[in-house]
Formats: structure tokens, sequence, C-alpha cells
């Protein structure tokens, strides 16, 4: 469970929240929405903790989280090595990465990916972590049709029943992964 209580906070001058609440209750799909520069990607940092709101509270009750950013944040390594070195058993990274169409790619240094493929990488380490929150910021950008259904379809199997925070565009992959909506226009 996430809470934000009368949340405020501002780039410099520039306030991207004020007076904001919301609740991202536990067990659930809550999708943040908006057009591109309100603020959803700030909400996602200040409920993870890596900005501090100037005004408010937020209150953060999970034992363990995973995260996806908009930025892939691969190491530069290979892509197995990327699952591994989170934690991942090799026998569910190897697992992982055959749902995602990358088996033939375990070996292979992520400067190497197409920015699809690198995009399937850092969903599958995100999904690998067994986690109670996860945080996904744009999950199927980067993606081909194929491979956004694909996407959709392991995140909602691999979140089932845990406390996610999704920060999309995408109205009809906010419905697939039964989201309560809360939207920043």
């Amino acid at each position: 469970m996430i809470e934000f209580k009368k949340v405020s906070f501002a780039y410099e001058d520039k306030p991207v929240i004020e007076n904001f609440d919301l609740l991202i209750p536990d067990g659930k799909v809550t999708a943040i929405m908006g057009l591109s520069g309100l603020g959803k990607t700030t909400v996602m940092k200040l409920a993870i903790g890596l900005l501090t709101p100037q005004d408010g509270e937020i209150i953060r009750d999970y034992a363990s989280a995973s995260y996806l950013f908009q930025e892939n944040r691969l190491f530069e390594t290979s892509v197995i090595n990327n699952l591994l070195m989170v934690g991942i058993p090799r026998e569910k990274a190897i697992d992982l990465l055959q749902k995602f169409d990358l088996q033939k790619d375990i070996d292979t240094p992520v400067d190497k990916l197409s920015g699809g493929m690198a995009r399937r990488v850092a969903i599958a380490r995100m999904l690998g972590v067994e986690s109670e929150m996860y945080f996904i910021d744009e999950p199927i950008k980067e993606l081909d049709e194929h491979h956004r259904n694909k996407a959709l379809e392991l995140i909602r199997e691999y979140t089932k029943n845990k406390t996610v925070m999704l920060i999309t565009h995408d109205l009809e992959e906010a419905e697939y992964l039964n989201a309560k909506i809360i939207s920043l226009n």
C-alpha cells in the first residue's frame, strides 16, 4: 500500500502536483494516466522515494519492490547476466527469457540489442524479482504488437494479486491489466 496525503512537489518553481491525494491499494493494479508532462513519472518517483515532496506525506507499506523505469537501465553485460545480477535463479532467468523470445540471445551483450529486445530484457528482469510491489513505467513502449501483447500477458500473470503502480498513456493497456485508473488530466 502507498498513500499520498496532501502531497505537493515542484521542480524549481514549477509545480507538478499540489495537494495530491492517492491510494495505491494492496493486491491491485492502479494506473496513473494523463498527457505527457503532467507528472505521472514524478508521482512514481515520489512513491518509490527517489524524490521527496515539499509538502504532505507519503506512507509506504510494503516489504519488497521491483521496478521498470521508462529507461531500461540495463547493466553493460550479457542478457542473462542482467537477470542473474539481481538475484534471479538461472533456471528462472532462462525460462523468463524464453517467454520473451530471447532464448537465442542470452549471451548477447545488451548494447547489441534492438530497442524492443532491450525493453523485453528489462521487463523480464523486473518480473523475475519476487516482490510485493511493482512500479511499472510505460512498459510496452518500443515493442511491436506481438511482443506488446506477450509482455502484457506476462505482466498480468506475474503480478497477479500483487500491488502494482502502472504509469501509462494507453487505456487498453490499463484495462487489460484490470487497473483502477487515476487520471492526472
